[in-house]
């Protein structure tokens, strides 16, 4: 698993490493099922996660993945912002929030993500 724990100022973040993957799906999707496996063993509303998608394109095999984690993950979660979001990612990234329910803060950099979610 690409992805893991990271602490910034005293708090806790799971960094989602779905960075850099390419068309393979499969490989993808173990990834978003170990940090959904993740989210989901943590208590209700304990959660910050950095969501890394540069690299990744927005298929639907991957939206459809990143749907379905986002909708049980949802309970878990304190806050979630997105890095590697552009004008057509911006659009995918709000049909999640649409979707699910679960509302998405897009970053410009890992940096910026870390410092807006510690003040969440």
């Amino acid at each position: 698993m690409k992805s893991k724990w990271i602490e910034h100022q005293g708090k806790h973040i799971l960094y989602a490493a779905y960075n850099d993957f390419d068309k393979d799906i499969e490989i993808f999707q173990n990834e978003v099922d170990s940090v959904t496996d993740t989210i989901t063993s943590a208590p209700n509303s304990s959660v910050r996660l950095l969501v890394d998608v540069r690299g990744t394109p927005g298929t639907p095999e991957i939206m459809n993945a990143l749907y379905a984690s986002a909708k049980v993950c949802k309970p878990h979660m304190i806050a979630t912002t997105v890095v590697g979001v552009g004008t057509i990612r911006m659009m995918l990234m709000r049909s999640v929030t649409r979707v699910t329910g679960m509302p998405l803060t897009a970053s410009e950099t890992i940096d910026e993500a870390k410092e807006w979610l510690v003040n969440q």
